[in-house]
């Protein structure tokens, strides 16, 4: 879609952290997306699902918490990081969402300690703009689809869709 994306940025340890890896940066029209990258087997009871939103989404977060504040100092400081992403915006904390991206679909929407978490699978239908196929599997014949960007694809409106319940609606 037009993302700049860089991948595994290792912003430089400081004497008080050493944020490690970032999983993801992507940019574009002014839009900054860190994204932390979580995978993980199918979980096949409550139980399973509570730990990993109390185990692993938390460590997550909290991890996500840490490149974020590594990641707007690079962006001040690593020019080179600015030129790969084409980033010339001089408010990255305001340009800037953070996500937990999931790939299990159990706690897509929900935050985890103040970070929203994602799903793979969701991510990939609104970049593909294929809502349809959330539809039931008779509803799939009828021709009918609505676009999640009926104006054109754009950065703003896929955060829109992504940080709102939009791709669920009209789905039975």
């Amino acid at each position: 879609r037009g993302f700049a994306v860089e991948v595994g940025y290792r912003p430089l340890a400081t004497e008080e952290d050493d944020a490690g890896e970032v999983d993801l940066i992507c940019h574009q029209e002014g839009v900054l997306l860190l994204l932390e990258v979580k995978s993980g087997y199918i979980r096949s009871t409550k139980h399973e699902v509570w730990l990993h939103r109390t185990s692993t989404l938390r460590k997550a977060a909290w991890q996500l918490r840490r490149k974020q504040v590594a990641v707007l100092g690079a962006l001040i400081a690593d020019h080179d990081l600015r030129a790969r992403l084409g980033y010339h915006g001089r408010k990255p904390r305001a340009d800037m969402r953070a996500w937990i991206v999931d790939t299990s679909i159990e706690l897509d929407g929900q935050s985890v300690d103040g970070f929203r978490v994602v799903s793979r699978e969701v991510l990939e239908v609104i970049l593909r703009d294929e809502k349809q196929l959330l539809m039931p599997i008779d509803q799939l014949d009828d021709g009918h689809r609505d676009s999640l960007f009926p104006e054109g694809f754009t950065a703003d409106r896929f955060v829109a869709v992504v940080e709102s319940d939009e791709l669920w609606r009209g789905i039975c």
